[in-house]
């Protein structure tokens, strides 16, 4: 990313009520057109590597006919709302190849909870990932890697097998492997998504997910 550094998304002043009615107004929609982000450009080699990384979890069809690749943290809170969207958005399409790519940015408390998400997808495979994925997402408040730890052991998942997981050499690489190809990327924010040669950096409801996802296909 030439030296640049990730930045915490910024986000709206809102109340509360504000905000989740604007929630549902974008979901009760299909997106427009004008509702579309504008893209910038990544080399497609780069996105391919990214997909390829042992860090990368894929979900949905693994030889699907378009792929998203959403970069995101464990302590962002738009990247949560995004992990909400994961179940509608693969269950109304089975021809979609979603990939999540976690580059622990916001600091150490991050670091921690992607090392256990990490052993998870080492030790479970990917159908495991994602449900715990969403599990742990749908916490409240800072996630490390204890609360991840306790997270796993709730959703049934060994919390000592994860606990040495995490800290192994090869889950460690896992993770900064991720970091390194977040910076060639040149994502400086969570979530961004990438589909192909596109990258939309920011948040994204469902239905942007969706209008993306048919525009690749048109």
């Amino acid at each position: 990313m030439g030296g640049g550094r990730f930045e915490r998304p910024l986000m709206p002043r809102l109340t509360r009520r504000a905000a989740i009615g604007f929630g549902l107004a974008l979901l009760a929609r299909p997106a427009r057109a004008e509702d579309l982000p504008e893209p910038t450009f990544v080399p497609i080699e780069l996105f391919e590597e990214a997909l390829e990384c042992e860090s990368a979890v894929r979900l949905g069809n693994p030889s699907g006919d378009v792929t998203i690749l959403e970069v995101f943290d464990h302590n962002c809170p738009w990247c949560r709302h995004s992990a909400q969207d994961l179940a509608p958005l693969l269950a109304g399409d089975p021809d979609l190849s979603y990939v999540l790519l976690c580059t622990p940015i916001l600091g150490e408390a991050s670091l921690g909870a992607a090392r256990v998400a990490q052993a998870v997808a080492r030790l479970h495979g990917p159908e495991r990932a994602g449900a715990y994925h969403r599990a742990l997402m749908a916490l409240r408040g800072r996630l490390d890697g204890e609360r991840a730890l306790a997270q796993a052991e709730h959703v049934g998942l060994d919390r000592a097998a994860l606990a040495a997981a995490a800290e192994s050499s090869e889950v460690r690489h896992r993770v900064e492997e991720a970091l390194r190809i977040g910076r060639s990327l040149g994502i400086n924010a969570t979530p961004s998504f990438v589909l192909g040669p596109d990258l939309y950096p920011g948040a994204l409801t469902l239905a942007q997910k969706q209008a993306l996802v048919a525009r690749a296909r048109a």
